[in-house]
């Protein structure tokens, strides 16, 4: 692996989620689902959770794909909301923070997409999380020196692929300005994201980074370092 393996997490066991059970909402729950299987499987169901609004934005987009995972992101979070929440996943409503981030009533959670993968972050407290694909071909030089301070871009520049040390910098910058709900500022070169915990807004969060199908790689952030994560396959089955 390109990233050193001190600094990954290497303890991750997706188990298949058992539909029929209670959550425990003191911990951290990943889901992480394959969108074209998804769209495969249940696109046919979709009309008893989407509305008609989130039908109408998702012929907005240009490339079908993105379509395609717009839609299963909003079926998918719904139905995996409905186990934390005493609400029936069509009566989900999605509310919007100041800051624009997306949440329901006692419930944080944090969606992310890339290619074929979705993950979705669900606990009460606050998370964020976030998914790029490695492309080998990506000019990373264009954003070295604008979003990474000096530390990040020697460790960027020392990896083997300094492809997978760029997305490994850069989803760790995502996951932890999602938590907060910042989103991404105009300073991400002030913001080192290298160690494991760091304090964001008064705030200590942990940062858990890993790969998926050795061309993905991901990062969680959490308010709560103590909080237990569990990972899981996700399915209607």
């Amino acid at each position: 692996m390109e990233i050193p393996k001190s600094l990954l997490d290497h303890e991750i066991n997706w188990r298949d989620f058992p539909q029929h059970t209670s959550l425990q909402r003191e911990a951290v729950h990943v889901f992480k689902i394959n969108i074209q299987e998804y769209d495969r499987q249940y696109s046919s169901c979709y009309g008893d959770l989407i509305t008609h609004q989130e039908f109408q934005k998702a012929t907005e987009f240009r490339n079908q794909n993105d379509a395609k995972r717009y839609l299963a992101s909003k079926f998918v979070s719904k139905n995996i909301l409905a186990h934390f929440v005493s609400t029936p996943a069509s009566e989900i409503v999605f509310k919007q923070a100041a800051n624009k981030k997306p949440y329901i009533d006692e419930i944080e959670f944090n969606i992310s997409h890339s290619a074929n993968y979705l993950l979705i972050a669900v606990s009460s407290v606050e998370v964020g999380i976030d998914i790029e694909l490695v492309k080998p071909d990506f000019n990373i030089e264009l954003l070295l020196e604008h979003c990474f301070d000096q530390l990040e871009r020697t460790f960027i520049n020392r990896q083997s692929s300094k492809a997978h040390g760029f997305y490994y910098a850069w989803t760790r910058k995502e996951a932890i300005l999602k938590a907060t709900g910042e989103g991404l500022t105009d300073h991400l070169n002030e913001l080192n994201c290298l160690t494991n915990q760091m304090i964001r807004n008064g705030s200590t969060y942990r940062l858990q980074t890993a790969i998926l199908d050795k061309n993905y790689v991901w990062t969680l952030a959490t308010s709560n370092p103590f909080f237990k994560t569990f990972y899981w396959n996700y399915n209607l089955k």
